[in-house]
């Protein structure tokens, strides 16, 4: 959610673009700026949240919660019919694509469950035990189980590819909570059906559709009011069948702030 330069261009009175979240890539800074209108998120306020969607992801897909329990509801296990077993996801080594405050947050979650960690980000962290790696493709080498936490925009989009998927192996689970192009759309369809990784948590970012649209029929999806969760069956040549939905929702109450119109905006387009 945002503004983009038509928009803003229509509203000439708009000096102030709050953005209830973090997330500022739908928004057209540089239009912002040149118009002079601050634009301010609310940082941190959303971390353990999201941090938190991941980790339920990560365990939801591994574990095929929501499989189950739509196994049950359909009436499948009344009948007698067999469900696949789920996989471990604690007992992974761990990558975060993304040490922002989402990331760190979600590597605290992470540590206090015991969980071998490495990241990598812009620039190594030192103030952290986790080990830095230099880029995507390092990372996925480095674990099993990869979080996407970084942030979107031009810079970050697609840079989860099938490059990335291929080098996270066919054990592996990727759990996408940043924006949704950060993950390139169609690598993660094909990388379940070829049986390139084992499952997939993605953000239902518009581009997406497509990528459901390949995977509809496919077992333990998990799917919630922000994300979505795949996972393919034990082998590539299962078929993959199925389909389940929780929903969820998160929210957030913000204090009321009174700023003096003598007092500057903390504007992030400076």
């Amino acid at each position: 959610m945002g503004l983009s330069r038509a928009q803003m261009d229509a509203m000439p009175a708009l000096r102030l673009i709050a953005v209830n979240g973090v997330g500022v890539d739908a928004t057209d800074l540089a239009q912002a700026r040149h118009l002079g209108i601050a634009v301010i998120t609310t940082p941190d306020v959303l971390s353990m949240a999201v941090a938190e969607m991941a980790l339920g992801l990560a365990i939801g897909v591994g574990r095929r919660i929501v499989g189950g329990d739509s196994f049950i509801r359909s009436g499948s296990w009344a009948a007698g019919d067999k469900f696949w077993l789920g996989r471990s996801v604690l007992e992974r080594r761990a990558g975060i694509l993304g040490y922002g405050r989402i990331g760190r947050r979600l590597a605290e979650l992470l540590r206090g469950m015991g969980l071998e960690l490495c990241y990598t980000a812009r620039h190594e962290r030192t103030a952290t035990p986790d080990r830095f790696c230099a880029d995507a493709v390092a990372l996925a080498m480095e674990c099993d189980l990869l979080f996407v936490t970084a942030a979107g925009g031009p810079e970050t989009g697609g840079l989860v590819d099938a490059e990335v998927l291929d080098a996270l192996g066919p054990d592996g689970i990727i759990v996408n909570v940043s924006r949704g192009p950060v993950v390139d759309a169609v690598a993660p369809a094909r990388a379940l059906r070829q049986g390139s990784i084992a499952g997939a948590a993605l953000h239902t970012d518009p581009a997406y559709r497509l990528c459901h649209g390949r995977v509809t029929t496919g077992d333990g999806t998990v799917c919630s009011r922000q994300h979505c969760g795949l996972l393919r069956g034990p082998s590539p040549a299962e078929p993959i069948r199925g389909l389940s939905c929780a929903f969820s929702m998160s929210a957030t109450r913000l204090s009321n702030s009174v700023t003096s119109r003598e007092t500057p905006l903390p504007s992030i387009v400076g």
